[in-house]
């Protein structure tokens, strides 16, 4: 293989059709025009989930052709725009392109238009980039009811860069309706902070439901984010985030322990958040020893009948 790169022996590497003879023609492509060809052929040849004779697939094609993008390599960059164009083979180039890297740049009118062509994967190279002509991008495909979802996984992948997480949380409500926007809401805030802030102070409370829900997201970091809503939110929006508590109080009650006592040594409203979220049939002192210890006292107090009633019923059930 090595002796066949260091002598330019094209026809042999594609001959051999295995990843790192594709890969050397990669390298050689930056002199020799005869290996870009080669290169296409084995990817026509390659396309719909085909390999060739030695194994190469597309997307080690386009592998070999981002190393040469990497290289600033002119044939490198109008493979990749001709792949982004081609239908069957969007995707595999999407793949190969490496997340976060400044060169995306050169392509966000391809990616952009491959999207609106059906690239899945085109999303979570978008979303890795940063910068004011990307989030234009994201933001206008989070608009498109056409394209939204897609962009939502994208969002939702590990490498989504900071700018691209701030346009999810700053575009409007209907931007986000759609399934794959609650899961990539919860994929962001189990490692951003700010995502997590905006989830708990002002995201609406479908997504809040969500996030709690999400196996995404560790119990100890659904309990941060009932933290912050109770303590931030509004108390009008107090009766909207009932059932989303109560979700995660089912998930996580032993996280969420501490938080809904400091809820039921609160005000009236506090405390009738904390106890509409608690099941009754699903309380012990094991679990929630700090609930068990505050609920009596909100059943004695001032609190409306109707939440010193259920208070009262959480107390009676709160066996060890």
């Amino acid at each position: 293989m090595a002796d066949a790169e260091k002598r330019g022996n094209v026809s042999w590497l594609e001959r051999d059709g295995s990843p790192s003879a594709v890969a050397a023609l990669g390298r050689l492509a930056d002199e020799d025009k005869s290996a870009q060809a080669a290169l296409e052929s084995i990817a026509s040849h390659a396309e719909n989930g085909k390999t060739a004779q030695g194994g190469a697939g597309e997307l080690d094609v386009y592998l070999a052709v981002w190393a040469g993008v990497e290289r600033n390599q002119s044939w490198a960059l109008g493979m990749i725009k001709k792949g982004l164009a081609n239908a069957a083979r969007m995707n595999d180039v999407a793949s190969a392109m490496k997340r976060g890297s400044p060169q995306i740049a050169t392509f966000l009118p391809e990616l952009d238009a491959a999207m609106q062509n059906g690239c899945e994967r085109c999303s979570a190279v978008l979303a890795s980039a940063s910068g004011p002509a990307v989030t234009a991008i994201i933001k206008a495909r989070l608009l498109d009811p056409k394209t939204r979802d897609t962009m939502c996984i994208g969002l939702g992948s590990d490498e989504s860069s900071k700018d691209a997480r701030g346009v999810f949380v700053r575009v409007g409500m209907a931007a986000r309706d759609a399934l794959s926007c609650t899961n990539a809401a919860a994929r962001m805030a189990a490692h951003d902070d700010e995502v997590l802030g905006w989830l708990g102070g002002s995201a609406e409370p479908g997504i809040l439901r969500a996030a709690g829900e999400s196996d995404a997201m560790t119990c100890d970091r659904v309990a941060r984010l009932w933290s912050l809503a109770i303590s931030t939110r509004s108390h009008a929006d107090y009766p909207a985030l009932a059932i989303p508590l109560a979700s995660a109080v089912k998930r996580c009650p032993k996280e969420l322990d501490a938080t809904l006592a400091v809820a039921l040594a609160a005000g009236a409203d506090s405390q009738t958040l904390a106890a509409t979220s608690i099941d009754p049939e699903d309380v012990t002192a094991a679990k929630m020893p700090k609930t068990c210890a505050s609920v009596a006292d909100v059943a004695r107090g001032a609190a409306p009948p109707p939440t010193r009633a259920r208070a009262a019923d959480i107390a009676a059930r709160c066996k060890p």
